[in-house]
């Protein structure tokens, strides 16, 4: 399919990040850092398990799923966590990078397409990767800074269902291009707007549900 599609920068080939270009979710590798070395505490942790609990149940949606994430920042400086960010992505989220997911990239570079992750994460979780994968073009869920520090609160609207047709059109309208002729690759049926609006929709390790959706 990418090969038979238009050459150019006006096609643009999106990729969501959790499950899709890594195997595994992010958020839980940083969860896991945290609690291996003590950095948050008890209650902390509880509050940030309990919520990641609750939406997987789809008891709270997203946003306040990141609601919670950003009041754990709260106070912290930001140059901190971006350095222990990267440092994170080096010894344990580089690995886990599919190497199907980057021949996927390079025949899209090949063909001179505008390539771009487009993830409900923050950049500090998604922007190491996008470095190492040479993908210029990111959008995530932004969380806000105040003086260097984070406020506690996340800028809304996230890039989460809606928030990612958004994003794509975005992208699109600068790379005269259009979403007919966009590729999206995802594993996630909280992805299936963006899904429905491209030309080219790709259930790459779908979950059951959107495995489902896809048939």
């Amino acid at each position: 399919a990418i090969d038979a599609s238009d050459s150019g920068p006006q096609v643009t080939a999106l990729f969501d990040f959790d499950g899709t270009l890594i195997s595994g979710y992010s958020a839980l590798v940083f969860l896991q850092d945290a609690m291996l070395k003590r950095e948050a505490g008890t209650e902390e942790l509880a509050a940030i398990v309990a919520a990641l609990t609750k939406f997987g149940r789809g008891k709270i949606s997203f946003s306040s799923l990141m609601d919670v994430h950003a009041q754990q920042l709260a106070g912290q400086p930001e140059s901190e966590y971006t350095q222990h960010a990267e440092q994170l992505f080096r010894r344990k989220i580089a690995r886990l990078i599919y190497p199907e997911a980057r021949q996927l990239i390079n025949a899209h570079r090949a063909k001179g397409h505008t390539i771009a992750i487009i993830s409900s994460a923050t950049r500090y979780q998604v922007e190491p990767a996008a470095r190492e994968l040479e993908i210029d073009h990111v959008y995530t869920t932004g969380l806000a800074i105040e003086d260097g520090v984070f406020t506690g609160e996340v800028i809304k609207p996230t890039c989460f269902g809606p928030g990612k047709v958004t994003a794509a059109k975005q992208l699109t309208r600068k790379r005269k291009g259009k979403l007919s002729s966009s590729f999206f690759y995802t594993d996630s049926i909280d992805d299936i707007e963006l899904l429905k609006a491209v030309g080219n929709p790709v259930a790459l390790n779908p979950n059951k549900k959107l495995n489902i959706a896809a048939r």
